[in-house]
C-alpha cells in the first residue's frame, strides 16, 4: 500500500561499504522494518559505472550486517528520461547552458552575481 514508507540507502562511487553505509544502511533498514515498510538501495554512480562485481560485494555487505534489500535502482536508469527533460526545459526557455569556466563560478556565487546568459535567457 502507498502509506507504507520506503527508505532509500543512497551509495555514490564507493566499492566497498564503508561505516557511514553502514550506519545509514541499518538505520534504514530498522526504520523500514519497524513501519512494515520496504529499503531501496539506489547506486548513484556520480563519477564512474559500479561493476557488477563491486555492486555484488556491496551487497553481501549489507547482507552480512542482516540488512534486508528490497528494491534496487541506479542513477543511470533515468538517464534518457532526464536528457529529454532538460533539452525540453532548454527549448521552452526555463533553463539555459552556461559557457563560464568553472573557476569563475565560485566568485560569482560569494558576490551573488547573476551569469549574463541567465538574465538573456529571459
Amino acid at each position: 500500500p502507498a502509506d507504507r514508507p520506503i527508505t532509500r540507502l543512497s551509495i555514490g562511487d564507493a566499492d566497498f561499504l564503508h561505516l557511514g553505509h553502514a550506519r545509514a544502511a541499518l538505520l534504514s533498514d530498522y526504520v523500514a522494518r519497524s513501519c512494515d515498510g520496504s529499503l531501496l538501495v539506489r547506486f548513484e554512480e556520480a563519477n564512474r559505472h559500479i561493476s557488477c562485481e563491486e555492486e555484488r560485494a556491496l551487497l553481501c555487505d549489507l547482507e552480512l550486517l542482516d540488512v534486508q534489500v528490497d528494491q534496487i535502482s541506479h542513477a543511470r536508469d533515468h538517464d534518457e528520461m532526464l536528457q529529454a527533460a532538460c533539452e525540453q526545459a532548454l527549448r521552452e526557455g526555463r533553463a539555459y547552458v552556461d559557457e563560464m569556466r568553472a573557476a569563475q563560478i565560485p566568485g560569482t556565487c560569494e558576490q551573488r552575481t547573476e551569469s549574463a546568459l541567465r538574465s538573456s535567457a529571459d
